[in-house]
């Protein structure tokens, strides 16, 4: 029973917790991209006039999704001794969380993006 409850926990924390690191890979991202390319403001601004809604979605899943995967690697090797049904386990939960978040919100992110296409 303390299995359950203690592996409960560590999912709902590392879904939390991917959601930060996956804005912070996001971030970091945008960051190398503007200095490799060494883009001034006004062509950084040109840059996210370019990407659309979906291209900036997409790029927040795959941060999320890079974020999640390290946790599930993480946690195997960590908490349930290399079983990785566990790690396969953290990742779809987190990915269908976020899907159904996104459900949920899809009104609230749609106004949001629609003030940034204004």
């Amino acid at each position: 029973m303390l299995f359950i409850i203690s592996t409960l926990l560590i999912f709902i924390i590392s879904i939390k917790l991917a959601s930060l690191l996956g804005a912070v890979l996001l971030t970091v991202f945008f960051k190398l991209k503007q200095k490799s390319q060494g883009l001034s403001e006004s062509d950084w601004n040109k840059y996210f006039e370019t990407i659309n809604t979906k291209g900036l979605m997409f790029r927040m899943y795959i941060s999320y999704f890079v974020a999640l995967t390290i946790f599930a690697v993480f946690n195997t090797i960590i908490f349930w001794n290399g079983v990785y049904g566990y790690g396969i386990a953290l990742i779809i939960g987190g990915m269908f969380y976020t899907y159904s978040r996104y459900k949920q919100n899809k009104d609230k992110i749609s106004i949001i993006f629609q003030k940034k296409d204004d």
